[in-house]
């Protein structure tokens, strides 16, 4: 029994010998590794300190850090007058919708053809038609951080696909100005009363029927006649059509025609022994005594005489007496 107690005792004494063990070995593994680790971080700090104060690489590449670096894509040729698809992208983290300007060169001088912003990605595109005449040279930069990138284009003229120049478009003209609008007026036509009542064949009688607008009227007959200033002459008796046309003009538009129907009458002793005209027109148709005999004046002789104005010419054909005073117009024998 008094062995059961020694082997514990030593077996327990033994765990504690290796756990410490194990804890020093521990302290001395992390004590080198600390030694060894700050003689590992501290060389490259000792080396840049000790770089030669002229070394090139070391200044540009402090100086690309936190900058925007710029690429430009364009097509090496393009068209005159067609637009040109250029592209790239700015490369830094934070890049979302920084603004590029795209710059054209005109001598020694930037001039601002075009601005955009970059996607998520820090990419860019645009389309622009350049300025320049056989090469364009091109800017991206992004705007406030002095980084940029630059393509050369070069321009040349379209062609007819015989590689010769297109002959330019001709420029449309203007439309030629118009006339204004001129809205025309309706006419009408109105007779007089020459032609009233009977007129007799071979005798010339007035053709009085007026336009509204003023202009002149023309005349047709549907029966032989003839029409001579401004008087018509039937050359047959019975009932006869006359038709007054006027046209219109750029005011006026056309008039309806206007008709009048005539009796035209021819003397003859047994139908009256005497027929007086005025102008044409039968004033008076009756016997020798002067008494009328119908017709469309139904007047005497001495009415028909009496009634004639100023100038007026009255024709007596047949035999007539009843000796009338020639009051008005003068009276001629037929």
């Amino acid at each position: 029994m008094n062995n059961d107690i020694i082997d514990t005792t030593t077996t327990k004494t033994s765990k504690r010998s290796v756990s410490s063990a194990t804890a020093r070995a521990a302290t001395v593994g992390m004590a080198g590794l600390l030694l060894l680790g700050g003689a590992a971080l501290g060389a490259p700090a000792m080396a840049a300190g000790n770089a030669p104060t002229g070394d090139a690489s070391a200044a540009v590449a402090g100086s690309q850090q936190g900058k925007r670096q710029v690429t430009l894509k364009a097509p090496s040729s393009a068209t005159t007058g067609t637009k040109v698809k250029l592209q790239g992208k700015v490369k830094k983290n934070r890049h979302h919708k920084t603004r590029v300007v795209i710059q054209e060169k005109h001598g020694k001088k930037w001039q601002k053809l075009d601005s955009t912003k970059t996607n998520k990605k820090g990419k860019f595109k645009t389309s622009d038609v350049l300025k320049g005449q056989q090469k364009v040279t091109l800017r991206a930069k992004a705007k406030g951080h002095g980084t940029s990138a630059t393509k050369t284009v070069k321009l040349t003229k379209a062609t007819d696909g015989n590689n010769t120049p297109a002959t330019p478009a001709t420029p449309a003209q203007p439309p030629a100005p118009q006339p204004p609008v001129v809205v025309k007026q309706n006419q009408s036509i109105t007779w007089g009363s020459e032609l009233d009542g009977e007129v007799a064949q071979g005798q010339p009688v007035a053709l009085d029927a007026t336009a509204s607008s003023g202009l002149p009227v023309t005349y047709t007959v549907n029966a032989p006649s003839k029409i001579e200033g401004g008087k018509v002459t039937f050359n047959e008796d019975g009932q006869v059509t006359v038709t007054a046309y006027q046209g219109g003009n750029d005011s006026w538009n056309a008039a309806p025609n206007s008709t009048k129907r005539v009796k035209v009458i021819k003397f003859a002793g047994d139908d009256a022994e005497c027929l007086v005209t005025n102008g044409g027109q039968v004033v008076y148709k009756g016997d020798i005594q002067g008494n009328p005999m119908g017709g469309s004046s139904n007047r005497s002789l001495q009415e028909a005489v009496n009634n004639a104005n100023p100038g007026d010419t009255l024709t007596l054909e047949g035999t007539c007496s009843g000796n009338p005073d020639a009051t008005g117009g003068s009276a001629n024998s037929g």
